[in-house]
């Protein structure tokens, strides 16, 4: 079984607040934690900074995820920024 976290409403929560949560979550058998941006309120740069402050806690081996809204125009580019940021794990909106 492959387990998944969905950190709803990224944007409410400060990037390390958000990663403290993921911890958790990788604590409880989550392999995959994504930041989701139910909504769709993140611009490029908060995406960036909530995948940084996953990594800095997170196992190597945990898997990186987004799932992105387009409320703003912004689901594309900051699903590119995700990738670039070494995600790999996508579910589009």
């Amino acid at each position: 079984m492959d387990v998944s976290g969905f950190l709803m409403m990224s944007h409410m929560a400060p990037p390390s607040e958000l990663a403290y949560q993921a911890k958790l979550m990788e604590s409880y058998g989550a392999h995959c934690v994504y930041v989701t941006d139910s909504g769709g309120r993140l611009t490029m740069d908060g995406v960036r900074e909530r995948f940084r402050a996953y990594r800095d806690v997170l196992e190597p081996t945990t898997e990186l995820g987004i799932h992105a809204h387009q409320n703003l125009s912004l689901s594309v580019a900051n699903s590119v920024v995700a990738v670039e940021e070494g995600v790999t794990a996508s579910t589009p909106h």
